[in-house]
């Protein structure tokens, strides 16, 4: 079973009464499938912000974890219209150790991490989200075919909503998106308009249009 990390208090802003949290059945809640942070109601936020993570660690809808709280803050400062967070995974099973999950996923392969559910749930969202970050960071051990296997079939999801992709600062040149445990508040939200160098596979031109619509704050 993965080692799971400390718990940490959440966001001031945060609306901790009605945050929802989606486990698999199972008696040890393996899987992490979504977590949903609303914050305190003020009028003006109206907004869905999804949040694509590598894989979840402790947090769940009582407690955080150092990358939740991190995106916590982050979103409520730099999108104004921010309403709620859907933080979602690229795989879903809970680990705070990434050598958990890469030794995880050798030994079951993609979909032993993914879960049953974690596709259908990460589609969801995107339907209804206003911004869509990317924020799964690199292999952490992880094998790069696999992993960049896995980053494909969460591209092919993103693939209609072009127009709502961004990542905090720009890509670095490994073209793998900064992990939310990494942001650092100074820094902007970019729009990803070079699809290409998030993954090896891959299945968008080079450059994919974005709407007029302002990502984030200017």
């Amino acid at each position: 079973m993965p080692r799971l990390g400390r718990q940490i208090a959440r966001d001031e802003h945060v609306d901790v009464d009605r945050i929802r949290v989606c486990f698999s059945t199972d008696r040890r809640r393996s899987f992490r499938y979504s977590l949903h942070i609303p914050f305190r109601c003020e009028r003006q936020r109206d907004q869905l912000v999804a949040v694509v993570l590598k894989n979840p660690s402790s947090a769940d809808a009582a407690r955080a974890d150092n990358t939740i709280r991190r995106v916590e803050t982050y979103v409520f400062e730099r999108f104004p219209r921010a309403r709620e967070i859907a933080v979602l995974n690229l795989f879903a099973l809970r680990a705070t150790d990434a050598s958990d999950l890469a030794a995880h996923i050798a030994d079951h392969g993609i979909r032993g991490a993914t879960g049953d559910r974690n596709d259908a749930i990460i589609a969801d969202n995107f339907n209804r989200s206003h911004h869509i970050l990317l924020a799964w960071g690199a292999t952490s051990g992880i094998s790069k075919p696999r992993y960049e296997e896995r980053i494909h079939a969460v591209l092919q999801m993103l693939r209609p909503h072009a127009d709502r992709i961004g990542t905090v600062n720009h890509v670095p040149t490994s073209g793998y998106p900064r992990h939310g445990l990494r942001w650092s508040y100074v820094h902007l939200p970019r729009p990803v308009t070079d699809l290409t160098i998030l993954a090896a596979r891959s299945p968008w031109p080079a450059k994919a249009p974005l709407s007029s619509r302002a990502f984030g704050c200017p």
